[in-house]
């Protein structure tokens, strides 16, 4: 019979999750992430594999927390007043005393080796999943007349989600959060948004 795990597998997953956001794949080296998560150098490769089964797990779950927070952020009201929460929310966690941390798919696109092939379709899917959540709320405001439909919903969904990996590359190189902020203002002016149309009384 196999020795009973004495630890709890989903807390250790987001522990290195944040380990991981924080010091970026290139720098979550095998002591931080013993550190980050408690466990001995043996439990965690015997538990994951390698630094790379524990960071595929931490993707995951990276991917599907912001998955629901960004459909909840774009939720209420109209698109224009989503867009602005995102990027009031983006800005200010990559200032200064801030959280300090940019988007952990956008930095892994840059940090993970490229002939680590299987990392990167993990890392790719993960930025596609994540793209899927705007081109929904894209596809809403034309429906509800917000934008005009000259683009797709798709087009202006990898618009933004490449913008705003370029604003992640702009934070990385200490721009300053006015300089972000007026990528931010360009982005949203580009999409176009407008006022929902009335529906009829």
């Amino acid at each position: 019979m196999g020795r009973h795990r004495e630890f709890d597998e989903a807390e250790i997953v987001e522990k290195a999750m944040r380990a991981f956001w924080k010091n970026g794949w290139r720098d979550a080296t095998p002591q931080r992430l013993i550190e980050a998560t408690g466990l001995s150098r043996s439990s965690l490769y015997a538990t994951f594999g390698s630094k790379q089964g524990l960071f595929l797990a931490a993707l995951d779950l990276y991917v599907a927390q912001q998955q629901s927070f960004l459909a909840q952020l774009l939720a209420d009201g109209p698109l224009r007043e989503g867009l602005e929460r995102m990027y009031v929310l983006m800005v200010d966690n990559m200032r200064p005393g801030g959280e300090g941390m940019t988007c952990l798919v956008a930095s892994s696109l840059l940090e993970v080796p490229a002939e680590d092939s299987e990392t990167i379709a993990r890392v790719a899917r993960g930025q596609a999943q994540m793209t899927n959540v705007f081109e929904a709320r894209f596809q809403r405001a034309i429906d509800e007349g917000e934008l005009d439909g000259t683009r797709t919903a798709g087009e202006l969904a990898r618009f933004i989600a490449t913008v705003n990996n370029g604003i992640q590359i702009a934070a990385r190189a200490r721009a300053s959060a006015a300089h972000l902020r007026s990528i931010a203002q360009m982005a949203m002016d580009t999409v176009g948004t407008r006022l929902p149309k009335r529906r009829p009384s």
